[in-house]
């Protein structure tokens, strides 16, 4: 996995905590908490939001490394 990717998608789970004051992925037991990481399952955003931050987490944290956006990507 490309290390830069890796870190796009902790970024956006920080992002995601210190928006919702949650982590994006909670579980009851570390074999559910894989299963959810790894399906990408999560709350999504309150629509308070805007739908481009929605989108920008979205895309940060999905499950494809290469389907994610590079930091370079991210500052534009």
């Amino acid at each position: 996995m490309n290390k830069g990717k890796v870190d796009v998608w902790s970024l956006g789970c920080v992002m995601y905590e210190m928006i919702t004051l949650r982590p994006p992925f909670q579980a009851k037991s570390m074999e559910e908490l894989y299963k959810k990481v790894m399906r990408g399952i999560y709350p999504k955003l309150s629509s308070k939001y805007s739908e481009d931050l929605s989108d920008v987490i979205k895309l940060m944290i999905q499950v494809e490394a290469g389907a994610r956006p590079s930091c370079e990507e991210l500052l534009k």
